[in-house]
């Protein structure tokens, strides 16, 4: 999920800011919007995890 995610979005911003930035502020930020997406994406995972998968129905018939 961390490769579907993050990395294009990283990739296109890598390839977006590099010649716009100087180096240590497009590495700065770079690493900040991977850590960013890490994050998000552990935190959607989390919050899957805990919801429930059951497929019994709300309305069971007599």
């Amino acid at each position: 999920m961390l490769v579907l995610a993050v990395a294009p979005v990283w990739f296109i911003s890598a390839l977006l800011s590099l010649p716009l930035r100087p180096f240590h502020q497009f590495t700065g930020h770079l690493v900040l919007l991977a850590l960013l997406g890490w994050i998000f994406v552990e935190l959607t995972l989390i919050g899957d995890s805990t919801k429930s998968h059951s497929r019994v129905p709300v309305c069971q018939e007599k």
